[in-house]
């Protein structure tokens, strides 16, 4: 056994979130990827570590929406003041007005909401370092174009698989879910980015897929089963509550999971991939 200080053999390769350890395997073994307890393990003590950063990104859209709701509702009652002496003129100037507003508070939240999502993934990926959000969210702004191009290339190509039939598109969806990763570690982008996902999940679609599969069933069980259980009672609606809470604070922990099946296909697929 070595550690990932180690000089490891060409189809060995570690993440470097945490420190792991790899064992030997001749070039002619197809190895396995790591079991799906294992990946957990793994993934926990990052989630627990970058808690607070990770929420505080995921909150930053919601914050910037909530902050132009409250300049929306400013600007429509001043315009009430401002032009309710005008009649029909008055009333015209502030549809548009509030028709430009609401553009550009759309585009602005879209905007920030791109940004706070790639902002996550570099949170991720520079989890051992002391990053603040402020500067996750800086340097995600550098690459939120291309992150969003990427992003929207990938959904219309599920789309497109999915009117044949939803198995295509569920089986190609699992062979791109590697193509952001491969951005933000490789600076792989757009189709070169997907072309990559697609070889490196080659040979191991039926693993990843459980390996997603097992995890997201285990949370949407614990969140459905109490809803079954205490079906037609207050404690529903408290539970409804409840599980939309889980599913935000849950939803960085897939996403470090993701993050080590990605460095765990290639460390089974080797360096070259």
């Amino acid at each position: 056994m070595s550690n990932e200080q180690t000089t490891l053999p060409k189809n060995n390769i570690s993440s470097p979130l945490v420190e792991q350890k790899t064992s030997y395997t001749t070039p002619e073994e197809k190895l396995s990827m790591s079991s799906i307890q294992d990946l957990i393990k793994q993934s926990w003590p990052v989630y627990k570590s970058n808690f607070k950063k990770l929420i505080g990104m995921i909150l930053l859209p919601m914050l910037a929406f909530i902050a132009l709701g409250i300049l929306f509702l400013l600007l429509g009652v001043s315009g009430l003041f401002l032009f309710k002496d005008m009649g029909e003129t008055g009333g015209l100037i502030i549809k548009v007005l509030f028709g430009m507003i609401a553009l550009g508070g759309i585009i602005f939240g879209i905007i920030i909401s791109v940004i706070a999502q790639a902002g996550l993934y570099i949170l991720i990926k520079n989890s051992k370092e002391n990053i603040t959000v402020k500067e996750a969210f800086l340097r995600a702004k550098k690459i939120a174009g291309k992150f969003f191009a990427l992003n929207l290339l990938i959904g219309i190509f599920v789309m497109l698989w999915s009117l044949l039939f939803i198995i295509p598109g569920i089986y190609m969806a699992l062979m791109y879910s590697m193509a952001v990763w491969i951005f933000i570690y490789e600076d792989i982008r757009g189709t070169a980015a997907i072309k990559k996902s697609k070889e490196l999940v080659k040979g191991y679609w039926g693993a990843v897929f459980w390996r997603f599969l097992a995890v997201y069933l285990l949370f949407y069980l614990i969140i459905i089963i109490p809803s079954i259980l205490f079906d037609n009672s207050g404690f529903e609606i408290l539970w409804t509550i409840a599980a939309q809470v889980i599913s935000f604070l849950a939803a960085p922990f897939f996403m470090i999971y993701q993050c080590f099946m990605y460095w765990d296909l290639k460390r089974v697929k080797g360096n070259n991939q």
